[in-house]
């Protein structure tokens, strides 16, 4: 019997509804400001994130025809569902986004239709070819086109990636004639087909995106109780009040992470994130035979990391002010700060 892809925490909503009001007087200027579900809503979208960066650790060392894609296809809907209950006004005080919501309904469906393609594909014929270990320059080319890709999306959206400029490199950087022809043949076939449908269907994507948002904010504002004198030409102070609090502008995406964790060995503590001082969504990894639980954290789901067996990822919950401290104690329990969900 196959085990579960995720593993939910307990059935429905399991944070206190306060841990999802708005922050009715931010002190943070409106210009700033993110909704409070923004949090949770982005989510899904770091999974798909998360699960390339995972296939490119796999591709470095074995061939994509063996990558578990269907485990990773239930777990995009496991995840959807969770939050599509901690989003639902019966359960909890987030307005409801109509528009993030088919935003996202709409990404874990092409991911989905593509994870579901390479996975029959792989199966059928992939593994007609397959030399298990990386052998040919193709099989290569995937695992660097796979890391490469993830680079880039950690702080860009995934359809300004240059998918025509991969497939060139694949027709002129990879040998046609060499050992192991059928498979290098056949992989050939794979990623063009591949890179053509993701080229095709980004400019799609693109177009569409522009018309509904816009440019997107790549900064956090994140306002802190207290900042030392000594700190505060280590980061980007915005705006100093009178109380000694102080409104720092950080990177959003990727690279909040590691700023976010700087800040907490530096012993600051968080007043608002984008305006917001309820629940932020934490995921970490661990090993699977390890747990991560305090008294002031929720914990929302665990999931098996199909590549990595020896780990998992945990999803909790955390108030804003306790941030901090939830950040020190993982530190300490030397686990990994998967991603810092930064409204």
């Amino acid at each position: 019997m196959q085990k579960p892809n995720t593993y939910a925490d307990d059935e429905g909503v399991l944070i206190p509804v306060e841990w999802t009001m708005r922050n009715d007087h931010p002190q943070t200027p409106a210009k700033y400001r993110r909704r409070v579900d923004q949090a949770i809503l982005s989510v899904p979208e770091w999974y798909l994130v998360f699960s390339p960066n995972e296939q490119a650790d796999y591709f470095e060392h074995t061939t994509a025809s063996s990558f578990p894609y269907m485990r990773q296809n239930a777990q995009i809907w496991d995840i959807h569902k969770i939050v599509k209950t901690y989003t639902d006004t019966n359960h909890t005080r987030y307005k409801y986004n109509g528009e993030y919501q088919l935003m996202i309904y709409v990404i874990n469906s092409s991911c989905s239709a593509e994870y579901v393609t390479k996975g029959w594909y792989e199966r059928v014929v992939g593994r007609l070819t397959d030399t298990k270990t990386v052998e040919t320059d193709e099989d290569r080319f995937t695992a660097q086109y796979t890391k490469d890709y993830v680079a880039f999306i950690n702080d860009n959206f995934w359809y300004e990636f240059d998918f025509k400029d991969r497939l060139k490199r694949l027709w002129t950087e990879t040998s046609f004639f060499d050992s192991h022809f059928l498979r290098k043949l056949e992989r050939k076939y794979f990623l063009t087909s591949e890179l053509m449908v993701k080229w095709g269907y980004g400019k799609v994507i693109k177009m569409g995106a522009e018309t509904m948002h816009g440019p997107d904010d790549t900064y956090t504002m994140v306002l802190v109780d207290k900042l030392p004198k000594k700190l505060k030409k280590k980061y980007d102070v915005v705006e100093s009040y009178p109380d000694k609090s102080a409104l720092l502008r950080l990177n959003r995406y990727a690279r909040f992470n590691p700023q976010i964790v700087q800040m907490a060995k530096d012993k600051l503590t968080f007043r608002e994130i984008s305006g917001n001082n309820a629940a932020i969504f934490v995921s970490l990894k661990v090993p699977s035979n390890k747990f991560f639980s305090t008294s002031y954290t929720e914990n929302i789901f665990s999931q098996p990391i199909p590549s990595e067996p020896k780990k998992k990822r945990i999803l909790l919950a955390v108030l804003v002010k306790d941030l901090n401290r939830m950040l020190l104690k993982v530190q300490e329990e030397n686990y990994e700060v998967e991603h810092v969900f930064d409204y």
